[in-house]
């Protein structure tokens, strides 16, 4: 299976900044272990440096939907 539609985490906000969202992600991969891919719109949270460099880093791919 390539995907599911758990919802492992919610985040409410007028505004979630790139670094709420890599702290978003680091509790659920504590949780549940690293994805092996993030597939996510192209929302500027998403396409930050920030997460960018942090999915490097622990090895995961980002598939971004236009």
């Amino acid at each position: 299976m390539t995907f599911n539609r758990e919802g492992l985490g919610i985040e409410v906000d007028f505004s979630l900044p790139s670094e709420r969202v890599v702290r978003a992600l680091n509790q659920i991969i504590s949780w549940r272990g690293k994805p092996m891919t993030i597939r996510a719109d192209n929302s500027p949270e998403y396409i930050s440096a920030t997460l960018q460099n942090k999915a490097e880093r622990a090895g995961i791919t980002r598939h971004l939907q236009t």
